[in-house]
């Protein structure tokens, strides 16, 4: 009996002891916006809105980029984001088609704390970006439109896919 007593306080302090935290901290790689990245892609799709005696016709708009040459940089050290190259994007409605030349804002460049925000500030006010994915190879922006030019209202999502380089 006093054996059984025994080898019972002895698993139990055993079992006590062994019951530790083995973890060696936190392994998660937080990963940012700094570094290079080229486009992959850029397209997107909306609503354009045309008004004609009074009344509202909608169609569908899709957008897509042809010849991306689009580099964007992220400087950590000065929260400063440089572009490079260019991109036109075709806009498709219904109706018809046509192409615009298109940029991407340069300026300082803030995240939210949990990089789901992008905002870039220049002499044209801030650009808002929502971060759609941001992993160590990928990083994919979406940002809303609404561009009006007489009776014509177009409103869209625009989405800029991107390879770290």
């Amino acid at each position: 009996m006093k054996n059984l007593k025994t080898l019972l306080i002895l698993s139990m302090a055993i079992t006590l002891f062994s019951c530790g935290n083995d973890d060696d901290g936190d392994t998660t790689t937080v990963v940012g916006v700094e570094g290079t990245w080229r486009a992959t892609a850029i397209s997107g799709s909306g609503i354009r809105t045309t008004i004609l005696n009074g009344m509202d016709f909608m169609e569908n708009l899709m957008v897509s980029s042809l010849n991306e040459d689009l580099v964007i940089s992220f400087d950590r050290n000065t929260d400063i984001v440089s572009v490079t190259g260019s991109f036109e994007l075709s806009y498709v409605v219904p109706s018809e088609t046509f192409l615009r030349d298109s940029s991407f804002p340069n300026g300082t460049y803030s995240t939210n704390s949990s990089n789901t925000a992008l905002t870039i500030t220049n002499s044209d006010g801030n650009n808002e970006f929502t971060i759609a994915t941001l992993n160590a190879t990928q990083l994919i922006l979406t940002r809303n439109f609404t561009e009006t030019a007489g009776n014509i209202s177009d409103t869209y999502t625009l989405s800029y896919t991107f390879d770290r380089m």
